[in-house]
């Protein structure tokens, strides 16, 4: 330690600010101990490469001409100051997960479409700042998606072209359970893909259901996937191809009935594959079991599962619970396909 350093030390601890009735005041010992801790810490790191180990080196050296220990006690902050930025850096760079990433569709005049894991705070920003989205920053709400990324609590993917990310979700995971949370394009706005001549590609409904495939997440909540029919329940072959058509009130209604979902998708003529282009409207309701109390006089209470029926898609075009019983009236033939017997395979 330089000889200088420990002269300004003294002359410090002789000022009469800096002592009380039983000498060095409390503040000012815990002030030079501080000081000469980030000394240390300098001459560790001054062993080594790069600039954490440059600035160390600048720092001691530094420390031979200051004839002021207030301005040694500034430049050690300064230098514990670097440390910690540094620490953040390697903190956001290091990864949380192995690398991950599929090949999940092809657009014309786009080409591969890429699903990635994104691994460390570092890229999820790196990815929002492409997309100007609020994870590019470290503030309060761009922590709260960084905080879930290092603890687990959620995935972050994107989707990108040879060009670069064009769109983010999140994958929420709870108690075993997956859902894709958000779903998010430039700006946030709708998620598409744009070719070489500036074309807008909307992201079909085969791209999705392979997104799906590889997540194994649930999208009920996101309309981008509802809204062209990206179901987990439609992702095997086998279920897509067991659906009942019925034409009624000028449309074709094409039916997927499964024991505790139904998928409906109207389009104005019959389609030529099993699953419906982008054109048309999609529909979801779903069964599932509540709990209800059955009381009688002079008796237990009882709790009986009822089945319920409820709307499992919630985009613009989607049907609700209200419109079922007019559609069922159009036709016997739609009343018998919701009320007939289940496709093969499981809903999910």
């Amino acid at each position: 330690m330089p000889k200088r350093l420990l002269r300004t030390v003294d002359a410090f601890g002789d000022r009469p600010e800096n002592r009380d009735g039983r000498g060095l005041s409390v503040t000012a010992r815990e002030t030079v101990l501080r000081t000469l801790k980030h000394v240390r810490s300098a001459v560790r790191k001054s062993d080594g490469r790069g600039d954490l180990a440059h600035a160390a080196r600048r720092f001691l050296k530094s420390l031979a001409h200051i004839t002021e220990f207030d301005e040694t006690i500034e430049r050690a902050r300064r230098f514990r100051g670097e440390v910690q930025k540094t620490g953040c850096r390697r903190a956001k760079a290091t990864p949380v997960c192995e690398a991950q990433a599929y090949v999940c569709g092809v657009v014309s005049g786009v080409g591969e479409i890429r699903l990635r894991r994104e691994r460390s705070v570092a890229e999820l920003q790196k990815v929002g700042r492409a997309l100007h989205l609020c994870v590019a920053h470290a503030n309060e709400l761009g922590r709260t998606y960084h905080n879930a990324l290092k603890t687990g609590e959620s995935e972050f993917w994107s989707l990108r072209t040879a060009a670069g990310p064009f769109a983010l979700l999140s994958v929420r995971v709870e108690e075993g359970e997956r859902c894709i949370e958000e779903f998010e394009g430039g700006n946030e706005q709708r998620p598409v893909v744009t070719d070489a001549n500036g074309r807008r590609h909307a992201l079909s409904g085969v791209l999705l259901r392979n997104v799906l495939r590889k997540l194994k997440a649930d999208p009920s909540n996101i309309d981008h996937f509802t809204c062209v029919g990206a179901f987990p329940s439609l992702l095997s072959r086998r279920n897509r191809e067991n659906y009942r058509d019925v034409f009624a009130d000028g449309c074709n209604f094409r039916i997927w009935r499964f024991t505790n979902e139904v998928i409906v998708a109207v389009s104005e003529s019959r389609p030529r594959k099993a699953v419906p282009g982008r054109f048309a409207q999609w529909s979801r309701f779903v069964r599932r079991e509540r709990r209800r109390q059955h009381r009688r006089r002079g008796r237990q209470p009882q709790v009986r599962r009822l089945p319920e029926w409820e709307q499992g898609a919630w985009h613009s075009a989607a049907m609700d619970l209200g419109e079922l019983p007019e559609l069922l009236m159009l036709s016997p033939d739609l009343n018998n396909a919701f009320a007939g017997k289940e496709n093969v395979g499981e809903s999910t």
